[in-house]
């Protein structure tokens, strides 16, 4: 599959949102946007988490319907 288009300048819209309503945000971008970045990190302390993805779906076999993490 294809990197998504536009997620690069998704995420900076969405940082620069937090920032200027008073909040802050850990932008992870190329090789860490991993799960094993997210997987390190104590989410519960995160109001928003935000994460582009492919979604799948399959009407005739939705057991190959789901979401893909691609890096």
């Amino acid at each position: 599959m294809a990197r998504l288009t536009g997620t690069r300048t998704e995420a900076e819209q969405i940082s620069k949102l937090a920032k200027s309503a008073g909040g802050q945000a850990d932008v992870w971008l190329d090789l860490d946007a991993s799960e094993d970045n997210l997987d390190s990190r104590d989410v519960a302390k995160y109001r928003v988490v935000h994460i582009a993805t492919h979604g799948l779906l399959n009407a005739e076999r939705p057991q190959f319907t789901g979401v893909v993490l691609l890096s």
